[in-house]
């Protein structure tokens, strides 16, 4: 196990402890912090941004208008034309032509994309059984759009960025996500300018699962889903509509040591575009700190979290003895900002 794997196993590991009794704290009288639950919804300001849909199709639009949104027709013709070229390049390395191979056309990418979709939707043991001849098998959804042969070649050579101009590995800006980055980014983008969110934000980190080879892969104990790869996500409260989303490529990818440390980072990052506006973020202990509520509250955004005993010697527990472990699983102390 990597450190990175070891480290996010560490972090999730859920308390064993038995309940307690609610903690008496010392708590610094210089802060702003009370260990009494008060209501402060008459000392927020109201929030007044406008929420909903940005975007110029029309009520009756059907699910394929909203496909297009996220995967334009200039994106499917990069695909055509980066998985085109791939193909030459194999064949090129090779010395040789791949007999079964034919150019990737529009049509062919869209085939592709639909077919993985259905993948998701109606999954079977192996991907040749949607082909199959027994009608038990066999899916026409997917048998009668195209021929196995034709999707097995689209699927070796599909790409969406040339190879040949990744950077080695060991250089200064090498991505480890170079090969999806063009979608990543463009998806990205589409879920944050074509809806505009309510006040209630939630930020939280998802995994996605994948248990083959690669660096970045993360083992979290306890979770759904132990392995894959793990993305930070912001998202409406109310909907669960994604805002925002970065796959975390462990220490020495996108997500350096900061000064406040990573839990502090990843939110800052994820709420970025929606500071300054009145919104009340969600988040769990593993990415609270005081410094982060204090942050934020000096972007016009709330935070309301739990968060872990003694994160920091500074942190929460200001006045509790650095010695002294918390009471356990069930000991709690309300603290808030007026």
């Amino acid at each position: 196990m990597s450190d990175d794997e070891a480290s996010n196993s560490s972090d999730r590991n859920e308390s064993t402890a038995t309940p307690g009794p609610v903690l008496d704290l010392n708590l610094d009288p210089q802060n702003d912090w009370s260990d009494v639950l008060v209501d402060i919804a008459d000392k927020l300001e109201p929030f007044r941004e406008f929420s909903g849909p940005v975007h110029d199709l029309p009520v009756d639009s059907q699910p394929l208008d909203y496909f297009k949104l996220f995967f334009p027709e200039w994106m499917l013709q990069m695909f055509v034309d980066e998985t085109n070229e791939y193909a030459k390049q194999q064949q090129r390395k090779k010395g040789a032509n791949d007999p079964y191979w034919k150019p990737a056309t529009m049509l062919d990418i869209r085939k592709y994309i639909y077919t993985l979709i259905t993948f998701g939707h109606h999954d079977l043991p192996e991907f040749q059984l949607y082909w199959s001849d027994d009608t038990y098998w066999r899916v026409p959804a997917i048998a009668d759009v195209w021929g196995r042969q034709r999707y097995t070649k689209i699927h070796q050579y599909f790409h969406l960025a040339n190879s040949e101009q990744q950077l080695e590995r060991n250089a200064d800006n090498y991505d480890p996500l170079y090969k999806v980055r063009p979608l990543l980014d463009h998806v990205c983008s589409v879920c944050s300018t074509v809806y505009k969110p309510k006040q209630n934000l939630s930020v939280d980190e998802d995994m996605v699962a994948f248990t083959g080879r690669i660096s970045f892969k993360q083992y979290i104990k306890n979770k759904p889903t132990p392995w894959g790869f793990k993305i930070w996500c912001c998202a409406e409260a109310e909907s669960g509509y994604l805002l925002n989303f970065q796959v975390y490529t462990g220490k020495n990818g996108n997500h350096q040591p900061t000064e406040h440390g990573q839990g502090h980072q990843v939110v800052t990052n994820m709420v970025q575009n929606h500071l300054g506006k009145n919104h009340a973020v969600f988040i769990d202990n593993f990415f609270s700190s005081v410094k982060l509520a204090e942050d934020l509250l000096k972007e016009k955004t709330t935070c309301c979290s739990t968060i872990r005993p003694a994160k920091s010697k500074t942190e929460a527990w200001r006045g509790q003895n650095e010695t002294e472990r918390p009471a356990g699983c069930g000991a709690v102390d309300r603290q808030t900002t007026s």
